[in-house]
């Protein structure tokens, strides 16, 4: 449509980052490198932003996106030498009283703006920062004589970090719809823990592992603080993460390791009706079966008459037949 992002110099163009925020493709703004929109569309009315990125460690000043931020007015988000994120609206500062550091954290934030009523409504991860009603009217139109750009702005204040996903609504957004959009982001670039099925085995030992690029802190039930922990004993055991975005998650998983000396027993001979199939079950999956017809799973599906037998390997390193 004419309105993408675009860098056509190549030594201004951000870098491509495969596995950036949360293990998922992001583009990195360094050194000057930026993406721009120019100057094709306004913005005159109500408007919602949602931008999820994560701020470079440095203490500069870093533009995350701008439309103007001279005397004619316009918008402006990014961060200050002291870490804290920076949003102007019109000519106007949003002054943010508890001044969050965003520095070398993974964010998404929003704003939704109502130019009738005058106000300004800031969320981080999906929670109210900040309710703002400037002294005047909040008006964008000054902000229509220049390029929507992305990682810099007119006159510098290069950014130095990654973006991974930014929407621009020419509506104020109802909770509902930024609610919405924003738990997807937060679901899409850091699910809840998962340590799948519970298990049964012959080992002596197994690993669980919650390990995943989304995740920077864990706490297993046993104490341990490591992406993945080695059990050795049956029974229960639960992690509690924690994602990029400072968010809880947990998981619990039962681990059993089978001592039994387990036989096959396929139960009495059958009939079934012709072009019907019959499913034979021998036994847990963790076990070694090998049947009569070649086949390796613990279950086999037939539909031919006959004799079928199964060898079961145990976890008592016996085998027995059926």
């Amino acid at each position: 449509n004419g309105k993408n992002a675009i860098q056509t110099n190549v030594s201004a163009q951000p870098k491509y980052i495969v596995s950036g925020i949360g293990g998922k493709p992001s583009i990195q703004c360094k050194g000057g490198t930026y993406l721009t929109c120019g100057n094709n569309f306004t913005m005159n009315g109500n408007y919602t932003f949602i931008v999820l990125f994560k701020a470079g460690p440095t203490g500069t000043f870093g533009t995350v996106f701008a439309k103007s931020i001279n005397a004619n007015g316009g918008i402006y988000l990014g961060h200050t030498t002291d870490g804290t994120y920076n949003l102007f609206a019109d000519v106007e500062q949003i002054q943010l009283p508890t001044k969050p550091k965003i520095l070398n954290k993974n964010l998404i934030l929003s704003g939704v703006f109502k130019t009738r009523t005058d106000t300004v409504k800031l969320y981080r991860n999906n929670v109210l920062d900040h309710f703002y009603k400037p002294g005047g009217a909040i008006d964008f139109a000054g902000s229509n004589t220049s390029a929507f750009d992305i990682g810099t702005t007119a006159g510098g204040l290069p950014l130095d970090g990654q973006i991974a996903e930014m929407y621009i609504f020419n509506e104020a957004s109802p909770d509902s719809n930024r609610n919405f959009l924003e738990n997807y982001l937060l679901s899409k670039y850091a699910p809840s823990v998962n340590l799948g099925a519970d298990i049964n085995t012959c080992a002596s030992n197994y690993n669980i592992s919650a390990n995943q690029p989304y995740f920077e802190k864990y706490l297993w039930s046993n104490g341990d603080t490591m992406p993945s922990i080695t059990v050795s004993a049956s029974g229960y055991y639960s992690v509690r993460a924690t994602d990029i975005f400072g968010r809880f998650s947990f998981d619990t998983l039962l681990v059993n390791f089978d001592t039994i000396n387990f036989k096959p027993n396929l139960g009495i001979d059958t009939t079934i009706c012709f072009g019907q199939n019959s499913v034979l079950n021998a036994g847990p999956k963790h076990l070694s079966y090998i049947w009569s017809t070649g086949d390796t799973s613990n279950t086999l599906s037939i539909n031919q008459t006959g004799f079928y037998h199964v060898s079961v390997k145990n976890c008592k390193n016996n085998t027995y037949k059926d």
